[in-house]
């Protein structure tokens, strides 16, 4: 599937990032945890909901090109149209995390802001 614009180029990339994260959060369990074939199945079996919820994520975003893919795919349009909506799941969670991400920052820093605005007024003054 060769990507021809920068948009599905950057979405492609939040793709791997989120698989990126997801394995490097089982990597600890591989490397200290667990026996080494059970911490394998848990990877390929978190890897595989990861890339099935990607997947339902992007069926959700592109029902236009889900449906006309539907009535006139053929095998190769059917991968392909798969791939998409992994790209597109993906890249929408990536999103999501952002935004979560940077939203916490901002309530957080706030918070302290707040604190320290309160301590300036502790001891009280005589």
């Amino acid at each position: 599937m060769p990507l021809k614009n920068k948009k599905a180029q950057k979405k492609l990339q939040k793709t791997k990032l989120i698989l990126m994260y997801a394995n490097a959060v089982v990597l600890p369990l591989l490397i200290f945890g667990l026996e080494p074939s059970l911490a394998l199945i848990l990877a390929l079996i978190i890897n595989l909901a990861l890339i099935s919820s990607m997947h339902e994520i992007g069926k959700q975003r592109r029902p236009g090109s889900n449906a006309i893919n539907f009535f006139a795919g053929s095998e190769k349009q059917d991968v392909e149209n798969t791939l998409k909506n992994i790209v597109n799941g993906g890249s929408h969670i990536h999103n999501q995390f952002t935004i979560a991400i940077e939203w916490l920052k901002k309530n957080t820093l706030e918070d302290k802001q707040d604190d320290t605005e309160g301590m300036q007024q502790f001891p009280p003054s005589r």
